[in-house]
């Protein structure tokens, strides 16, 4: 809806008062709901400024992403897709692993429901856009005008609501959604199955270092800590202890995943690269079977996974400011799997 609305409408600062309450249309805001809305609305007014700011930002980014895209047409870009792939999964495989183990996953379970899902959604908002787009126009009292800036937020909020639940398919969409929750339960569950193994081993490690912990760490801190407050001093220690169990067993599977993903993307960069060399006729065909094709894929995976490792599964910049979207998608990933 905030895309619908422009954003330049959202703004539950402003509210004109009223002598007496008007009679609640089936969009209006519940009166229950405004005291939550007035502790919000710091929020997002902050929200709305940090939106403002980005999305010309964000608009010139995928601007010039697609004259670039434009420009390489000549070199034939998509066939070049695999090895780019590959290239990700081998210095990047390592940091990425639930994403890319959440992908995998979705891949043999239920990729072409969400494809249609997403399908069904994309064209259901096109429809609302292209709607909203055509009554932003309308000036129905002709004083030259448009209506949508002389109403009040929750006018606009309401109007804007009737015309999506006007023009969606409601039976679509509702399918859709359902889809997309049930591809991403399978999937958060699939993942719980993979990680459980280094969670119990995180676990049993916190175990054994909560004994020598739990006995020199808690006289030191008995010592420091209020009477009151010692009661808590036990269980923090053997939360600790299992927090730095599950960060060790962590960074082990981090390790194994990186050092699968480094071949994995070794052996995709490297056939994505000469096959794309091979069809533009810049080299030869070659063989995968031989000796030297094997090789090669053994070097770039081992430099691939040395500067995984080297690197601590970090970004360098201005990688990572490019890459925060996708660490955020890893950071959600990493919560549901770790909820109970």
């Amino acid at each position: 809806l905030l895309q619908l609305y422009s954003f330049r409408r959202v703004n539950f600062m402003a509210e004109a008062p009223a002598s007496a309450p008007a009679p609640l249309s089936p969009f209006t805001v519940p009166p229950f709901v405004k005291p939550y809305l007035e502790k919000a609305k710091p929020y997002l007014g902050h929200a709305k400024t940090a939106v403002k700011i980005a999305t010309p930002h964000i608009v010139a980014a995928y601007n010039f992403a697609l004259r670039l895209w434009v420009l390489a047409q000549p070199y034939h870009p998509e066939e070049f897709l695999p090895a780019l792939g590959g290239l990700i999964l081998l210095f990047f495989g390592g940091r990425y692993m639930t994403l890319i183990a959440a992908y995998e996953a979705l891949r043999l379970s239920g990729w072409d429901r969400l494809h249609k899902c997403a399908h069904d959604l994309m064209e259901n908002y096109k429809k609302a856009k292209e709607a909203s787009d055509k009554d932003d126009e309308v000036d129905a009292d002709g004083d030259g005008t448009a209506d949508v800036n002389q109403i009040s937020t929750e006018e606009l909020f309401s109007r804007k609501a009737k015309l999506v639940f006007k023009v969606v398919d409601p039976e679509q969409v509702t399918d859709a959604l359902t889809g997309i929750y049930a591809c991403f339960v399978a999937v958060i569950a699939t993942l719980k199955v993979r990680f459980a193994q280094a969670i119990t081993l995180g676990v049993a490690i916190g175990e054994i270092f909560f004994k020598p912990a739990d006995a020199y760490l808690r006289p030191i801190l008995e010592a420091n800590v209020p009477p009151e407050y010692q009661k808590w001093i036990r269980p923090g220690i053997r939360y600790g202890c299992k927090s730095l169990g599950i960060s060790i067993a962590w960074f082990i599977q981090r390790v194994i995943f990186a050092f699968h993903s480094s071949v994995r993307g070794a052996n995709l960069f490297v056939f994505g690269s000469l096959a794309y060399l091979a069809r533009r006729g810049y080299c030869q065909s070659f063989d995968e079977s031989t000796s030297m094709f094997a090789g090669l894929t053994v070097f770039v995976a081992a430099v691939g996974f040395f500067m995984q490792v080297t690197s601590g599964f970090g970004l360098p910049f201005p990688f990572w400011l490019f890459l925060f979207p996708i660490d955020f998608v890893e950071y959600l990933l990493v919560y549901f799997v770790g909820v109970k």
